[in-house]
């Protein structure tokens, strides 16, 4: 579930004279009023009427690209208003909404230029801030939207869109408890708006304090009874906490307003996940298929990325092989050094779990699905040869820029007191274990794996941000071929590369979670501690855990997620025969 979103307002278009100044015919201040009143149809109307006879007309073009956004046709709205912007490139409402519209087709990079130029043709105009703020959380270039919010605060300091925008820009830090104060303080300013209720009831639900999302959204639900994010999260809470039928009956009558977009997919998300809890595989799956059906219709859905992640996949297959590693230029040993745990495998496979329950031991410091591999990727892309051919001709200055780009990387996102190990958990690394390798020859990887079943099925129920990797999991025909590929790619490296690693399977973790960690920490040379055993009370002191595992990790040990691909099993029949190596190499039974 995203931020809460408000809709375009009347405030988008002054009333009564154009951006520009000049007055507007009498034929377009009724669109105006029309759109100001919720008729967008009449307006669209008069503004197509007013074109035909005058195409040149800006206003008019504005206003209907932002209605066709509004209607759900974002591609055509903004062809509209850039050619608004053609005859007037100086109104910095046209380049607020053109942002806005390029944010709804999934183009943020584009969208913070708008948002740019928008501010820099108005900077008195305090709402351009905020969607600036949203564009660069979106691009990932979160200290720069930390520093855009703050300025912008600086200005006006009690403006509650900006403490609402900061309190998010704290959250995608994982600063929960600062994006906390945020929110509460854009509620204390405005108790009026809206947003900072939804936003609030969000965070409280992510950190898995339940209690008080909901009594977030009570309140917001009294003065906003139809507030569609304030009535999902409540559904969301109900559903976490076994009210099925309660929760069901909730999203069905969010359901009957007619939604589109986001919304629409994560409430049809939450009803499979309610079918499954009433052992109703059937009405489960159908809704987890239209859930997915209705990401691959999302802007960020990109079938050209997921084609080039898979080719990605096949040249590492092609390259990795003995006779190539053999010939790898001799480094140097690297002496002590404070290389990284890396936790791999495949998502859904338990890797949240296990980095929980981990993180839980004072030595151990977390780095949750952050671009530390990346980073290394990146540096390596310019030097000769690129990636993964430059990795045999790698020189150990070299390897030593790619260990400093990585530990530039993790140092950017969190601190790292004292003599703490660095446990760098990101299951599709498993897909770079060559370059891991090649980096920190002596890291310890720590492969998860569980029933292929399972983390297929899983990796199709759960809501993912689409991105070349997961773009996969809108089907499951697709989601099992790359975790096919995936794995294919892992025995690879083991097989070619003298690896350090352990695997630890997600259903031993479950049952003997002691005798699994002892021996864990054990090939590690790191003390017991009964900490580890009690992850619940850690999961809930983290904050925010960015991936589809939040809602599992801050519950004790159970077990009904195990073997889940059973009640499945009609579904998953027709790839079992793709997985069936997976399945017997990791020690399982069809």
């Amino acid at each position: 579930m995203r931020k809460s979103d408000s809709n375009a307002t009347s405030k988008d278009v002054p009333p009564g004279i154009s951006p520009g100044g000049d007055p507007w015919p009498v034929g377009f201040d009724q669109a105006v009023q029309h759109f100001s009143a919720g008729r967008l149809d009449t307006a669209a109307g008069i503004c197509r009427a007013i074109l035909v006879t005058t195409p040149r007309h800006a206003p008019a073009l504005h206003l209907l690209g932002v209605i066709l956004a509004e209607r759900g046709r974002p591609a055509e709205g903004v062809l509209m208003v850039e050619r608004a912007l053609e005859l007037d490139r100086r109104n910095p409402v046209f380049h607020l909404s053109h942002g806005r519209i390029l944010m709804r087709c999934g183009n943020p990079a584009a969208a913070v230029e708008a948002f740019q130029e928008s501010a820099h043709l108005d900077p008195g105009d305090p709402r351009i801030p905020k969607h600036l703020v949203l564009a660069l959380i979106e691009c990932r270039r979160i200290p720069e939207a930390e520093a855009a919010a703050r300025g912008a605060l600086d200005k006006w300091p009690a403006s509650a869109e900006l403490l609402d925008a900061l309190g998010m820009v704290l959250m995608a830090q994982g600063r929960s408890d600062e994006a906390r104060m945020m929110l509460e303080r854009a509620r204390e300013v405005a108790p009026d708006y809206p947003d900072a209720y939804g936003n609030l009831a969000i965070l409280h639900e992510q950190r898995n304090h339940l209690d008080a999302a909901l009594a977030v959204v009570n309140e917001g639900l009294k003065r906003w009874p139809a507030h569609r994010t304030l009535r999902f999260i409540r559904a969301r809470c109900l559903r976490r906490r076994g009210q099925y039928t309660e929760a069901n009956l909730a999203l069905q009558e969010l359901l009957q307003g007619g939604l589109t977009g986001k919304l629409h997919l994560d409430i049809e998300f939450e009803l499979g996940w309610c079918a499954d809890g009433m052992d109703n595989a059937a009405e489960a799956f159908r809704h987890f298929t239209q859930a997915n059906l209705l990401a691959e219709q999302l802007p960020s859905s990109s079938t050209a990325q997921g084609a080039d992640y898979l080719r990605m996949l096949a040249s590492l297959q092609k390259q990795f092989n003995h006779g190539w590693v053999t010939s790898w230029r001799r480094l140097p040993p690297a002496g002590k050094t404070d290389d990284p745990v890396f936790i791999i495998g495949f998502p859904r496979s338990g890797t949240t779990l296990l980095d929980t329950m981990l993180g839980a031991h004072p030595e151990f410091k977390v780095l949750e699905e952050q671009p530390t591999v990346q980073a290394m990727l990146e540096r390596l892309a310019t030097f000769a040869g690129g990636y993964p051919a430059g990795l045999a001709t790698l020189t150990a200055e070299q390897q030593l820029t790619l260990r400093t780009a990585y530990f530039q990387a993790a140092a950017a996102i969190m601190d790292r007191p004292g003599q703490q190990r660095l446990l760098d958990k990101s299951p599709f690394n498993t897909v770079h274990t060559g370059l891991i390798h090649r980096v920190f020859p002596e890291a310890l990887l720590i492969f998860v794996a569980r029933h292929p079943g399972d983390v297929c099925l899983s990796c199709f129920m759960n809501n993912f941000e689409l991105n070349p990797g997961t773009q996969h999991f809108t089907r499951l025909e697709t989601t099992v071929r790359l975790y096919c590929q995936v794995m294919a790619l892992w025995l690879t490296y083991v097989e070619c590369l003298p690896l350090r690693y352990q695997v630890v399977r997600y259903e031993d973790l479950v049952n003997q979670p002691e005798n699994e960690l002892r021996h864990l920490l054990d090939s590690l040379g790191i003390s017991w501690s009964v900490g580890v055993l009690q992850h619940t009370t850690h999961a809930l002191k983290r904050g925010h855990i960015p991936t589809p595992s939040y809602a599992q990790v801050y519950r004790p040990i159970y077990h009904d997620a195990c073997y889940r691909w059973r009640r499945y099993a009609h579904y998953l029949q027709p790839f079992l025969g793709d997985l069936q190596p997976y399945i017997e190499r990791f020690g399982y039974a069809v």
